[in-house]
């Protein structure tokens, strides 16, 4: 029987070598929500929903062309420049019109938590759950920044951000390659400039697995960015 290969990933970024307490860390995650096309209205345009349907509806299934043909009359509307109230009632109007049209979206979502009185969700974007996991790497870094964005703001330079996914892990700590000398090199730097993100087990970000968006403290939208 083979042995397992040991991890390339450097002891020191796990949760295990990580110096700050738990009540000391900020914990990450990312993943997928189901919101409705109401809320979804608040964070992505009607173009955006109106793509979403689009993608993942097969038209083809529908039997009723007149509904398909009035659909996509009422898609090439030129709603750009409709109020927030006007897209609002437009939007619930195709969806009580047009019965086969989804009323509820997969979001992807960053979030990170520290205490009861910072729980950060940042809105990423719309896609199908099963989709997203592609993307799941990128999604993960974006949690690892909107963590320490939020250390920034508590202004506390000992909090350590905690994250369960090695690559965004190893990225955030300016690990591009996990080999020897790159690795010796890297270690040997830390210890005059300390990480400031670490991997732990799934376990260890429940906090932030659980989050959604109606428990958040504050909301992100996909246009904002964090330095």
């Amino acid at each position: 029987m083979k042995k397992p290969k040991k991890s390339k990933f450097p002891h020191q970024l796990t949760i295990h070598g990580c110096p700050s307490k738990k009540e000391e860390r900020i914990i990450t995650d990312a993943g997928f929500e189901r919101i409705d096309y109401q809320l979804a209205l608040k964070y992505f345009s009607l173009e955006e929903i109106f793509n979403y349907w689009e993608c993942y509806l097969d038209f083809e299934d529908l039997k009723a062309e007149a509904e398909i043909e009035k659909f996509s009359e009422l898609a090439n509307t030129n709603y750009y420049s409709f109020s927030e109230q006007k897209q609002q009632e437009f939007l619930t109007l195709l969806i009580s019109q047009f019965d086969w049209l989804p009323t509820s979206f997969d979001v992807a979502t960053a979030r990170a938590v520290y205490s009861l009185d910072y729980r950060w969700v940042k809105i990423i974007a719309l896609l199908e759950r099963y989709d997203g996991l592609s993307y799941i790497d990128s999604y993960e870094a974006e949690a690892i920044r909107l963590g320490l964005h939020l250390k920034k703001e508590l202004n506390s330079p000992d909090l350590s951000v905690i994250n369960d996914n090695k690559h965004a892990v190893a990225e955030s700590n300016g690990i591009f390659s996990f080999d020897g000398s790159f690795l010796k090199d890297y270690l040997a730097s830390i210890k005059e400039n300390p990480p400031e993100v670490f991997w732990g087990p799934r376990k260890s970000v429940k906090l932030a697995d659980r989050l959604s968006i109606h428990e958040a403290t504050r909301i992100f939208v996909p246009d904002d960015y964090f330095s």
